[in-house]
């Protein structure tokens, strides 16, 4: 594994939460090992472009939508490289998407996303972790 001290972006993936539930997909473009398996809609960042610009450029691109206050959720190890990823909350139904870029979506629950996890379905292997600090950030808990 190459050193991961400076980071180094590939991708910037993002988050989407509507109604108790977050949207995973399947790339297409995956590899072998993680064929078939569910990650969260972004992609590579172009030369030049700021990371969040490359979130709001690929959920446009995948699934058709424009999402307003992004949230910094943190930067992920992935393949040698780091991935910055977001949250953002989706109001509005995604009523389509690129079927060149993704092969399904679907909406779970976070209960259900932990179960992926355990099962290890799911891409990079931070999803849970990544959308359990998006929950935190919608829900921040009240001290007394």
């Amino acid at each position: 594994m190459k050193n991961l001290s400076t980071k180094h972006y590939k991708t910037a993936r993002c988050i989407l939460y509507a109604e108790d539930k977050f949207l995973l997909a399947i790339h297409h473009h995956a590899k072998a090992k993680s064929k078939g398996k569910w990650g969260l809609p972004g992609g590579r960042t172009e030369s030049g472009e700021h990371l969040e610009d490359t979130v709001r450029r690929e959920l446009t691109e995948e699934l058709k939508i424009h999402v307003g206050d992004l949230h910094k959720i943190g930067d992920y190890p992935h393949n040698d490289r780091w991935h910055r990823i977001y949250g953002a909350e989706c109001h509005g139904q995604i009523q389509s998407f690129d079927r060149k870029e993704l092969q399904e979506i679907a909406w779970y629950s976070l209960d259900q996303v932990f179960g992926l996890h355990e099962s290890h379905q799911l891409h990079a292997g931070w999803e849970y972790a990544a959308m359990c600090e998006f929950e935190r950030i919608l829900n921040p808990v009240e001290l007394i």
